[in-house]
């Protein structure tokens, strides 16, 4: 959330920052006398993956500022959850609020219950805190996340995943490393047609036979076409980019008609690792049995520094849903 309350996101992660204020008192000959104040930050960020059926939600509590009783409580959560998915787990023990500007942690892990094929599922997930103070008692307050939405239901996909839906998901090409076809995806959105912007996203086609037509139409059989240079500046290195989907529709079978498609982006860079920007379980599975085994003597290019924070970031989240999988 920004400094005006709306929830930020992306496809696979959002973000809510809030706040919380926390005051004790006691009466004194039938007048309410304060003896104390916490105001605290709290931030929610939830986030899953488009190739699992489990997301988090962390929550995290900081009182930043406060005086008298009001520091001597005691803060804990818990997870609770409505609609189609289960509580995985739920943490966040007592802490003591004190001192102020340190961070009380809470994560929990929920799991879809929209598994079967083509099902869809929405989850409403709630932390409830709890600040405990003695003989104040103790008080309550809710926060509540409703933003992401898992299904079995993704054309050329057997997997089940849990994304952000009113987020776009984005694909990006570089005019630089594929101008031609970054030219047709420009020329195509110039027209009016939909894909230019979140407001007027493309939406996947999964009837087979719209699916076989626009084939059809975009590349007839009778067509000749010229095979496209993959080295078009002459000799040298470069970088391959290769974009498959439809292969978990017949693994290792045999089909009359085309279930795969492929796109395959060439640019002029200097050797570098391999990278797996996207991938599904069946892939994740195969790649250690077909691992390259050449000697790496060779220098490798540094990413971007943003591109590597990014690529951390992310890789800790997938980490962390990973980790709570293996604790099953």
């Amino acid at each position: 959330m920004n400094a005006r309350g709306q929830i930020l996101g992306k496809r696979e992660e959002v973000c809510w920052i809030s706040g919380l204020s926390y005051q004790t008192f006691r009466v004194v000959n039938g007048r309410r006398q304060v003896t104390g104040s916490a105001d605290m930050n709290v931030i929610n960020y939830s986030y899953g993956d488009s190739g699992m059926p489990r997301w988090g939600y962390g929550i995290e509590v900081s009182a930043y500022r406060g005086w008298g009783d009001a520091l001597k409580a005691s803060i804990s959560g818990k997870a609770t959850k409505d609609g189609a998915c289960k509580v995985h787990k739920s943490s966040f023990p007592s802490r003591k609020l004190a001192p102020l500007s340190s961070w009380k942690l809470g994560e929990s892990f929920f799991d879809t219950t929209a598994t079967r094929s083509g099902a869809i599922g929405r989850c409403a997930t709630t932390w409830t805190l709890s600040v405990a103070n003695g003989t104040y008692g103790t008080s309550k307050s809710s926060f509540k996340l409703n933003e992401f939405r898992c299904d079995n239901a993704t054309a050329g996909r057997a997997t089940v995943g849990c994304v952000v839906p009113w987020y776009a998901s984005p694909l990006i090409y570089s005019k630089s490393r594929a101008p031609q076809l970054a030219s047709h995806i420009t020329r195509a959105q110039r027209s009016g047609l939909p894909g230019a912007t979140f407001k007027s996203p493309l939406t996947r086609t999964t009837n087979a036979a719209t699916m076989k037509r626009n084939r059809d139409l975009a590349c007839p059989r009778d067509e000749s076409r010229p095979h496209p240079a993959l080295n078009p500046q002459g000799p040298g290195w470069y970088r391959m980019r290769v974009h498959a989907s439809g292969r978990s529709i017949n693994p290792d079978g045999v089909s009359e008609e085309p279930v795969e498609d492929y796109l395959i982006a060439v640019w002029p860079q200097e050797p570098a690792e391999s990278v797996v920007i996207r991938s599904s379980k069946m892939i994740d599975e195969a790649l250690p049995a077909n691992a390259d085994t050449t000697p790496d003597d060779t220098s490798h290019a540094t990413p971007e520094p943003d591109d590597a924070a990014e690529a951390d970031r992310r890789a800790d989240v997938r980490a962390r849903l990973l980790r709570s999988l293996q604790d099953d």
